[in-house]
C-alpha cells in the first residue's frame, strides 16, 4: 500500500471520511483496498470517467512519512502525508467517488460461488467494521513493508534508504555503508556508484561460500567490480548502530557510528539496504482463485492490464510481482488497470441484455 517505493502517510484522525458519495450506497463498479499512490491513482483515474469507485484505506504503509519522495515532477521532496492530503482534495470533486479508513477483512466472488455468469464479475466485500460492500471488480493496491533489524528500525530516516532514485542525489558524496547480504553488494555497487566513491559494503557475518556462489552466479568478475570501485567489505557482525548526539532531528546529513563484535568501528554518512519485504495485507492470499508468487506477491500480468488469475481483480503498485516498487510505478499501474478496467466494465454492460 505504499511505495518507495518507499511511500507512506500520516494515519488519518477520523475513522470515516466520504468524497462525493453517501455511505448509504453500498453497490460499486470498482473497489479498491489500499490508500498509498497506487490506490489513490486508481480511484482519480476511474472517478474522471464517472465509475462509482471506493476506496478502503488501512492506514498502513511502507513509508511511514520518515522519508520525502523524490523523482516526481512537479512534487520532487514532498512528504507523503502532504502527497496524500492533496490527492484526497483533488479527488473531492469527482462525485462518484467514496473513500472509507478501514480495513478490509474479506474479498469473495460472485463467480467462485456460481451466482454469475457470461464472464460477469461481482464481489462481495467486508470491512473490520463488519460493513459489507458490493463491486463488480477489485482492485488490490495493499503495498509491502521492509523487515528491517531492530538496529535499523531505530534510527530509519531518508539517509537510510533502498532505492539511489528515491534518495541516493540527498546522500551524494557522502562516505555510505550497504547493509545487507553479502551477495546483494554488487547490485548496489553498480546503483550509487555515480553518486558516492567511499563505499564500505557491511554484510554482518554474511560472507559465506554460499553467498559468494550466489553472487558469483550473478556477477561471475564480482571480485574484480569490487575492487574497480575500491569497495571494501566488512563482514564482521553488527553489534549497534548509534547517531552523533550532536546531530539534531533537523540535520541533513548524521554522523552513524557502526559498532562491531570484533574491530574498531566504523563512521558513515548514509547507508543504502538489501532487507527482505513482504506484503504489508494478508488479504490477498486469502482470496480464492488469486495466485501468488513465492515472494508473496501477487501475479500479475502486466502488459494486459494488471489483471490477476482471478477474473475481476486487478493488483497495482507494490503488491503485484513486477519487480518494481515505487512512486512513479505505483501511479503508473493504477492508471493502466483503471483504463483496462473502464473498458471491460462497459463491454460487459454493451453485451448485457
Amino acid at each position: 500500500m505504499a511505495p518507495c517505493a518507499a511511500f507512506g502517510y500520516l494515519s488519518l484522525i477520523v475513522s470515516v471520511f466520504t468524497v462525493g458519495l453517501a455511505f448509504a450506497s453500498t453497490t460499486y463498479d470498482v473497489a479498491v483496498i489500499g490508500g498509498g499512490p497506487a490506490g489513490l491513482s486508481a480511484v482519480s483515474s476511474l472517478s474522471r470517467v464517472r465509475r462509482n469507485v471506493i476506496m478502503f484505506d488501512s492506514g498502513e504503509y511502507r513509508n511511514d512519512d520518515y522519508e520525502p519522495l523524490h523523482d516526481i515532477i512537479g512534487s520532487d521532496g514532498i512528504m507523503p502525508a502532504e502527497l496524500r492530503d492533496k490527492a484526497q482534495k483533488e479527488i473531492k470533486k469527482y462525485d462518484t467517488a467514496a473513500m472509507k479508513n478501514a480495513t478490509v477483512k474479506s474479498v469473495i466472488s460472485a463467480t467462485s460461488k456460481g451466482e454469475l455468469s457470461n464472464n460477469v464479475t461481482s464481489f462481495t466485500i467486508k470491512d473490520d467494521k463488519n460493513e459489507t460492500y458490493t463491486a463488480r471488480k477489485i482492485v488490490l493496491a495493499t503495498g509491502v513493508t521492509d523487515v528491517l533489524p531492530e538496529v535499523v528500525m531505530k534510527i530509519i530516516r531518508s539517509d537510510i534508504y533502498w532505492c539511489p532514485w528515491c534518495s541516493g542525489y540527498e546522500s551524494k558524496d557522502l562516505p555510505i555503508g550497504i547493509l545487507g547480504d553479502f551477495s546483494d553488494i554488487v547490485g548496489s555497487v553498480l546503483e550509487i556508484e555515480t553518486l558516492n566513491t567511499d563505499i564500505i559494503a557491511l554484510v554482518n557475518g554474511t560472507e559465506t561460500e554460499q553467498q559468494e556462489s550466489i553472487l558469483r552466479k550473478k556477477y561471475p568478475d564480482w571480485e574484480r567490480m569490487l575492487g574497480k570501485y575500491n569497495v571494501e567489505v566488512n563482514n564482521a557482525t553488527i553489534t549497534n548502530i548509534t547517531v552523533d548526539p550532536s546531530s539534531n532531528s533537523s540535520d541533513p546529513v548524521r554522523t552513524f557510528t557502526v559498532e562491531f563484535d570484533k574491530g574498531d568501528p566504523i563512521v558513515r554518512k548514509s547507508f543504502i539496504y538489501n532487507y527482505p519485504m513482504k506484503p504489508i495485507s494478508d488479504l490477498p492470499q486469502n482470496i480464492k482463485g488469486l495466485k501468488m508468487d513465492q515472494h508473496g506477491k501477487i501475479i500479475t500480468n502486466m502488459t494486459h492490464g494488471m489483471r490477476t488469475s482471478l477474473p475481476g481483480v486487478f493488483a497495482v503498485g507494490d503488491a503485484n510481482n513486477d519487480g518494481t516498487t515505487n512512486v512513479p510505478h505505483a501511479m503508473w499501474s493504477a492508471k493502466r488497470a483503471a483504463v483496462a478496467i473502464h473498458i471491460e466494465l462497459q463491454l460487459e454492460d454493451s453485451l448485457s441484455a
